[in-house]
């Protein structure tokens, strides 16, 4: 799978086939979530999805603090 940025999250990175965004796997991997756990979220998502979305979160910080924001919208 890859990440993808589209309408379905208002542009949020997410795990494509899936609404886990990238943000969420980082938070709870800082949570202290082990990622073999966050695979089991969503059938679609396999242990190297976690690992892409966690390595696409630190190459792209800039986007992630907008995508952060996006998100605190979304929740309001």
């Amino acid at each position: 799978m890859a990440i993808v940025s589209d309408s379905q999250m208002n542009g949020v990175p997410r795990i494509e086939g899936s609404e886990v965004s990238v943000i969420e796997v980082y938070d709870a991997t800082e949570q202290g979530v082990d990622p073999n756990q966050i695979a089991e979220w969503s059938p679609n998502i396999t242990i190297a999805d976690v690992y892409e979305a966690l390595a696409y979160y630190h190459r792209n910080p800039q986007e992630m603090i907008e995508a952060r924001r996006q998100l605190d919208e979304m929740m309001r």
